[in-house]
């Protein structure tokens, strides 16, 4: 998954992150023993969105 880059000028950039509703559909989707690869240019934004995963990946995501 390529993580999209926040406009860090804007102060809304955190709503563009990904959210629960995307991760649960995507952990829906995947076979049990699927591989999530995610990659940004900004650590931050790859740290938040595997956070969002392991929140929101219904026990799934380790």
């Amino acid at each position: 998954m390529q993580c999209q880059n926040p406009d860090f000028n804007r102060g809304d950039h955190g709503r563009r992150m990904v959210q629960r509703a995307p991760v649960e559909a995507m952990i829906d989707l995947l076979s049990p023993d699927a591989k999530i690869f995610l990659q940004s240019d900004i650590e931050v934004v790859t740290i938040r969105t595997e956070e969002q995963f392991i929140k929101y990946g219904k026990g799934r995501i380790i």
